[in-house]
């Protein structure tokens, strides 16, 4: 059996991949508003879900070049105690560990949802609360042979959206609190 260590090299890269929950390219104009920013999260489950090349693309143009997103997971694994991390990524470790997930498997459900919004005075920032829900499907030959797992994923978001100079809506940072549960396939 895997030590939990092992798991952990195995989830980190498939919950990173799946950040681009947070996200994808969006027109707010002159700024901000709800319509924009639920039309935001709408687009950005589609291009998860169109694949690698669209995720990959859609992060290099609209995320921030300053993003910080930290996670703070709890992983669920077969046999196991729950493992607990915590982890910051930057814009180039969410490209990186998105190509690593995709190689991983494939995604095959992700709901997003806004819970609540608060636009600053300018409609240039707003403070967004999200959940979303993932299901990947994971399978990867390690040391032990063939690994192959459901992974379930549900993650709620604080996260702060900003308006660009060009009218794009573009992800700034974000705290995550991640629950991941993995479940072998027969």
């Amino acid at each position: 059996m895997p030590s939990s260590f092992s798991y952990m090299k195995l989830v980190l890269p498939v919950v990173a991949g799946l950040l681009t929950a947070v996200p994808a390219a969006s027109y707010a104009k002159d700024s901000l508003n709800e319509k924009s920013i639920e039309s935001f999260y709408e687009r950005a489950a589609a291009a998860q879900l169109a694949g690698e090349d669209n995720a990959i693309q859609f992060l290099r143009d609209y995320m921030s070049d300053d993003l910080k997103i930290t996670l703070h997971m709890t992983t669920h694994l077969p046999d196991m105690e729950p493992q607990t991390h915590s982890v910051t990524y930057n814009k180039d470790e969410i490209i990186e560990n998105t190509r690593k997930g995709y190689d991983f498997g494939s995604l095959s459900d992700i709901q997003s949802e806004v819970l609540s919004v608060n636009i600053s005075r300018n409609g240039e920032t707003a403070k967004v609360q999200d959940r979303t829900y993932s299901l990947f499907n994971m399978n990867r030959v390690s040391q032990y042979g063939n690994v192959a797992f459901t992974n379930e994923q549900s993650m709620y978001c604080d996260a702060v959206l900003v308006l660009n100079s060009s009218g794009v809506i573009q992800s700034k940072s974000g705290v995550c609190n991640v629950e991941v549960t993995m479940t072998p396939l027969e």
